[in-house]
């Protein structure tokens, strides 16, 4: 890539996270030469996307030659039947009620009978059923894992990892980083500790992250309890740019638009689900834009300095580009983690990313500082890219208003 600060935004999304781990695969094989280890400066993740920030991070400090190694790993154990045959049964998780939520059926007794899909929630809550489950699986993908979850899980260097989790009490977004002299700054900001808390990255503030509140106890750390963080930051985005990361990769899994709007309950509480998350994105994404747009609106106060030097300097703020999965069809449905489902989400990762219409081939062809944004659609898996100069629209908006 043109700049070696990099950041990766990786969104949450449940099992469509095996998506992010296609594209992580792609972008990091060492064979295409696109992002070497070494440029990545941080990556961000929220819920699964949380998970996958996470064992990345872990492969890259350790120095893994398969970058991906411990996250392909996580979506070769965290497949449905592989789950029911080899965790389930031997650890006596309460089989029954698991299957019973992960095989669908109590998507559909949600909808007929709320008051027992409530009720086998409960169950699965109160046992701590998917928590215990996702740990194993966890420690299966990367051994090397501590088993104390309030340990650190990654020492104080880049690359830094920064996960979101929702403090239930406070409706605030928490953030769990290695980067412990950040920490240290913010804590000495009074407004930092009132709207922006960070603390130290553990496992446990990996399963905070994920914690939705459908099927995951909350998670308690300290004085805080903390749900899914996809509520208030999915994922971490402009966060990225304070770690002084030059370019960001956003991998998005939520669907932003829908032409087609349905009237039963599957989709009311899907879409419902998916504005949550598409809102709280784009909220960071307008704060990025207001950013430049309030660079540019000033760039006559800047003493010496020509129109194309004022660009060259914002530039230093950094670009970001999207690599996008389309959901057209109805598949909410298919949101559990079959071996199927997950295979053709892997794969149509790594196809958008190496696609010859893709983001590497696009990415390479663009002039430098364009913002590029890949999409594939999940049903008929067609790859299309574009190219968008963001500074030549702010530029323009601007000398209209003048």
């Amino acid at each position: 890539m043109h700049r070696n600060e990099i950041g990766l935004a990786l969104q949450g999304g449940g099992a469509y996270a095996a998506f992010t781990a296609g594209v992580l695969d792609a972008l990091l094989n060492r064979r295409r030469n696109f992002l070497p280890p070494e440029d990545i400066r941080s990556i961000s993740g929220t819920s699964g996307g949380a998970l996958n920030a996470a064992l990345l991070g872990l492969a890259l400090h350790e120095g893994q030659h398969e970058l991906t190694r411990y996250v392909n790993r996580l979506w070769e154990f965290n497949r449905l039947e592989r789950v029911i045959r080899d965790y389930c049964l031997p650890l006596h998780l309460v089989p029954d009620e698991y299957i019973a939520a992960l095989f669908g059926t109590h998507r559909h007794v949600r909808d007929a009978l709320p008051q027992m899909a409530d009720a086998i929630s409960e169950n699965i809550r109160l046992h701590g059923t998917l928590t215990q489950l996702i740990n194993t699986i966890v420690h299966a993908a990367a051994p090397s894992l501590a088993q104390d979850l309030a340990a650190p899980l990654l020492p104080n260097r880049r690359p830094y990892v920064a996960v979101a989790a929702t403090e239930i009490r406070t409706a605030q977004a928490h953030y769990f980083t290695n980067n412990t002299r950040m920490i240290a700054r913010f804590r000495r900001l009074k407004i930092s500790r009132q709207y922006q808390i960070l603390n130290e990255l553990t496992l446990n503030g990996v399963y905070a992250s994920m914690a939705h509140p459908s099927a995951f106890a909350p998670v308690v750390i300290g004085e805080n309890i903390y749900w899914d963080g996809y509520y208030t930051a999915n994922p971490p985005f402009t966060f990225l740019y304070r770690e002084g990361c030059e370019e960001v990769i956003l991998v998005r899994l939520v669907q932003t638009r829908r032409d087609a709007v349905g009237q039963d309950g599957g989709f009311i509480r899907d879409r419902t689900e998916e504005i949550i998350q598409t809102t709280t994105l784009s909220k960071e994404i307008q704060a990025y834009l207001a950013m430049r747009d309030v660079w540019f609106g000033n760039r006559d106060k800047i003493k010496g300095m020509r129109m194309s030097m004022a660009m060259r300097k914002f530039d230093d703020i950094g670009i970001f580009h999207e690599i996008r999965l389309l959901k057209s069809g109805k598949i909410w449905e298919q949101g559990y983690p079959f071996s199927d489902f997950v295979d053709k989400l892997l794969r149509l990762g790594r196809e958008v990313v190496a696609h010859r219409k893709g983001f590497i081939a696009t990415y390479r062809q663009a002039p430098r500082g364009m913002q590029i944004i890949s999409e594939i659609d999940f049903d008929d898996e067609r790859v299309e890219s574009s190219v968008i100069d963001l500074d030549a629209l702010l530029f323009e908006a601007q000398q209209n208003d003048d």
